[in-house]
């Protein structure tokens, strides 16, 4: 009877422990969950919202479930540039330390991963002063110090980004992300460190104004390697070349561009927050085919002036280094619609092989040049090498280029002297011209020295008695140019920069000015001049 007794008694101080260690696990969760509701609490700007908490106490694992992160009015509404709205159904957390999360409120988790989360990004397009500009601070949001984290583990996520004003639209279909060696310091900065990092993002696409999408195939970092491999790059607009002037207000160019990879190296998002630089050690380009068409029946309308690329970078909103970039594969075609309409004639320039240093405006006591030397094959015939230097300094500063142009047929002429006097070479070889050019931001001046033989011209179907004129033409036209016969000559040019078009434009008819100098007799050139001088007139009138 006793030892019956002794029995029960034991039963029940078992079934009351069990009770106890049942209620206390089951208690568990709905403790754990208080604490992140606390923790979450403490986070300012955003508000933070989940459903049920499920604890793995003796595996220290945390599942939350329903996990929602909304930036919350205050910060919406400040000048601050990015928030984020994020979204997960689950969220685990491994080797978690759940007394420093009950007693202290601070978070320490090894391992962070969520599957399938929706991410959402707001922007703001702020103008800043050069005083902001130089300030690489980046402040801690407030409650990140309640963090301290391992491994993020982020996979098959969808990012959208948007401006806050509705202008430009992104996603990304997939994305997969790992950061490991996570250490984040908080006293009045933020200091953040990543031991590696494989970011994979795939199905990116974004729309641009005024007609544009931009896609890419696939987009890869990966640190510490520091390398970044972009595949299939494309930017499309949505028009065809005789439909996009009904959706721009003035003449301006339609690009289309297509690039099969480019890769950064010394590239690194961790760079960028600590030191406020997008910085790379070199960007390489491969099998890049570019389209551009412009309109000439376009009316004019407003033409913003178009600095020289040594002045846009300063004039970046963000500090910017790129050691060396260059181009391999590249082709550029651009086609031209004359005022009075017609189909686009086209000028290719394939074979692209070109180089440029000296890409960045970060702040220092003197900046490098940017320099930029290239060659290329035009119409798949002439080849053409330029060198271009251009001073990291104020609009004045001097501008310094060559080019050499070799292997073209006399009918290459054509599109630097067609426009202005209508006349077609049809015969002829050219052995080699070379251009030097210097000025500033407003004019320059060089010299064209071109060498060939047996030019013959014709004047265009579009002037009357072409065939006689034509005959009368080759009478005044020079036929010769070659430095071993009587009557050489070069081209010296003074020309004034159109502060509407590019830099490219300005070397293109100081070339096209040396060029008539030397074809042209005097008297030719003198009428030519004054043809230019009404145009002008009648084009600000």
């Amino acid at each position: 009877m006793a030892t019956h007794r002794r029995h029960r008694k034991w039963l029940w101080t078992a079934g009351i422990l069990l009770v106890l260690l049942v209620s206390a696990y089951l208690a568990v969760d709905r403790i754990v969950g208080t604490a992140l509701h606390e923790v979450a609490g403490q986070v300012k700007g955003y508000r933070i919202d989940f459903g049920s908490v499920d604890v793995a106490p003796l595996r220290r694992i945390l599942r939350i479930h329903d996990l929602e992160v909304h930036a919350d009015s205050s910060l919406q509404d400040s000048l601050n540039a990015d928030h984020f709205d994020f979204e997960a159904d689950l969220v685990r957390l491994d080797d978690v330390d759940l007394w420093a999360l009950i007693s202290d409120g601070v978070l320490h988790v090894r391992r962070l991963q969520v599957d399938g989360p929706v991410m959402k990004h707001f922007f703001r397009s702020l103008k800043r002063s050069d005083a902001d500009r130089d300030t690489t601070d980046v402040e801690a949001p407030a409650g990140m110090g309640l963090l301290r984290l391992d491994t993020l583990l982020i996979r098959n996520a969808t990012l959208q980004t948007r401006q806050d004003s509705g202008g430009t639209r992104a996603r990304v279909e997939d994305m997969d992300l790992f950061m490991g060696g996570l250490t984040v310091h908080v006293d009045e900065e933020l200091a953040l460190g990543i031991r590696s990092t494989r970011l994979h993002l795939a199905g990116i696409e974004a729309e641009l104004e005024p007609f544009y999408t931009l896609t890419i195939d696939s987009l890869r970092m990966e640190r510490p390697a520091l390398r970044t491999l972009v595949q299939g790059l494309h930017l499309t607009p949505q028009v065809g070349p005789n439909d996009y002037g009904q959706h721009v207000d003035r003449q301006i160019e339609r690009y289309q561009v297509d690039i099969d990879s480019l890769q950064l190296d010394g590239f690194g998002l961790v760079r960028y927050v600590r030191d406020g630089v997008l910085r790379a050690d070199s960007v390489r380009m491969a099998g890049l085919v570019a389209s551009i068409h412009r309109d000439k029946t376009i009316p004019l309308g407003d033409q913003p002036r178009k600095p020289l690329p040594s002045e846009a970078l300063l004039a970046l909103e963000k500090h910017l280094h790129i050691g060396l970039l260059r181009i391999d594969r590249g082709e550029l075609h651009y086609h031209e619609k004359p005022p009075k309409g017609g189909s686009y004639g086209e000028v290719a320039f394939t074979d692209i092989a070109a180089t440029a240093t000296g890409i960045g405006n970060v702040p220092r006591d003197s900046l490098p040049d940017l320099v930029l030397t290239g060659d290329c094959r035009i119409n798949g015939q002439g080849r053409a090498h330029l060198d271009l230097r251009l001073p990291m300094g104020p609009a004045q500063s001097p501008l310094v280029s060559e080019i050499t142009l070799y292997e073209l047929p006399a009918t290459a002429l054509n599109h630097l002297t067609n426009e202005l006097v209508h006349i077609d070479a049809v015969e002829g070889t050219i052995h080699g011209v070379a251009m030097q050019l210097s000025g500033d931001d407003h004019a320059a001046s060089g010299v064209v020295d071109i060498h060939y033989e047996d030019l013959k011209v014709a004047l265009s179907h579009e002037v009357k008695h072409a065939g006689l004129l034509s005959a009368a033409a080759n009478l005044v036209v020079r036929a010769h140019n070659m430095p071993d016969r009587p009557g050489y000559r070069n081209g010296p040019f003074r020309v004034v920069r159109d502060q509407h078009k590019s830099v490219f434009n300005y070397l293109w008819i100081g070339l096209r000015q040396g060029l008539l100098e030397v074809i042209l007799p005097e008297l030719a050139q003198k009428e030519l001049k004054k043809k230019q001088e009404h145009r002008k007139r009648h084009h600000k009138q």
